[in-house]
């Protein structure tokens, strides 16, 4: 006679289905607002590359330079506080791609050594 043992079952994190609001859900779906969302964010960002190229060359008085280093910094600081238990991970699966790469390079290298024969010495007479 076999006992089943069932595994505890994992906890589930809540989810909210913010398309449960009706008010929302006719926002969200409604193309002008879309577009609402996309154009202010196309000025922006095309006003960041025209003054990356036309603006003045000096760091701290060009607004494409500075854009860019809030927007980095403001990642970075995401990224600290909203995946920093994924950062392990990443870094073991990285480091894991170099080493596979690495052995593929020494290993194609060999293979170029070994199929690559000395010309042989033929005399002219």
């Amino acid at each position: 006679m076999a006992l089943a043992v069932e595994a505890p079952a994992a906890p589930r994190a809540s989810r909210v289905d913010l398309l449960r609001v009706p008010l929302l859900k006719r926002l969200l779906r409604y193309r002008a607002f879309q577009v609402l969302l996309i154009f202010p964010n196309l000025l922006i960002f095309t006003l960041v590359i025209l003054t990356g190229l036309f603006g003045t060359p000096v760091g701290n008085a060009n607004f494409s330079i500075i854009f860019v280093w809030i927007v980095w910094w403001a990642l970075l600081i995401m990224l600290l506080i909203f995946g920093a238990r994924k950062l392990p991970d990443l870094a073991r699966s990285i480091g894991a791609s170099a080493k596979e790469f690495r052995k593929g390079v020494e290993e194609g290298t060999e293979t170029e050594s070994d199929t690559q024969t000395p010309d042989a010495h033929t005399s002219d007479s």
